[in-house]
């Protein structure tokens, strides 16, 4: 007799979101660990590890925000939001990362400061399109109101730029270089 994941959700729903959060997190260790036998070099992180530590970055507080506003909005208590909160997180931080993995690799490398932030903000609103459009989805898939998941969609969209404004600046100022751009950016007109 087999077992859907409907039926395991339903036995035991705070088990079946942690068994999931600890095989990601696994997953993504074996992923990003060096292999046996060769030690790790302090080289430039890959593109693949750079996005996968800013999108952690991002949905921590990207989440925590989706979280007040959860509960604020459509009027959901902390105990009923998890599930909500479980699937937000996963489909959100799966889009930040193919949205970053793509900027990285196939967008163009910031050379000077205002490069830095002219692809910033050209990123920010390419996000918020995807962003706006996953946060709607979930919010309907979860209350089945659609001008409340509008609402809901329109204020995470604020709150979410702001999030990702920071967080694309706190990468550029204090982590390391984007792999293949510059090591420092520098002003335009100076010299290297």
């Amino acid at each position: 007799m087999g077992l859907s994941l409907a039926m395991i959700w339903r036995r035991r729903p705070g088990a079946t979101i942690s068994r999931l959060a600890a095989a990601a997190l696994l997953a993504a260790g074996l992923a990003l660990a060096p292999a046996r036998g060769q030690a790790a070099e302090p080289a430039e992180p890959t593109v693949w590890a750079y996005s996968f530590y800013k999108t952690l970055t991002y949905e921590l507080l990207a989440t925590t925000a989706d979280f007040i506003l959860y509960t604020t909005l459509l009027g959901q208590t902390a105990a009923t939001s998890v599930p909500f909160l479980a699937v937000n997180a996963v489909s959100a931080a799966s889009a930040y990362y193919l949205h970053e993995v793509s900027w990285n690799i196939f967008g163009p490398l910031p050379e000077t400061r205002s490069d830095y932030v002219e692809i910033g903000l050209a990123k920010a609103l390419t996000y918020r399109v995807v962003s706006t459009a996953q946060h709607l989805a979930v919010a309907y898939a979860f209350t089945g109101n659609l001008w409340a998941s509008a609402g809901y969609a329109a204020a995470t969209n604020l709150s979410d730029t702001l999030v990702y404004l920071a967080n694309e600046y706190g990468w550029d100022a204090f982590g390391p270089p984007l792999p293949g751009a510059t090591a420092a950016p520098q002003e335009a007109g100076s010299a290297p």
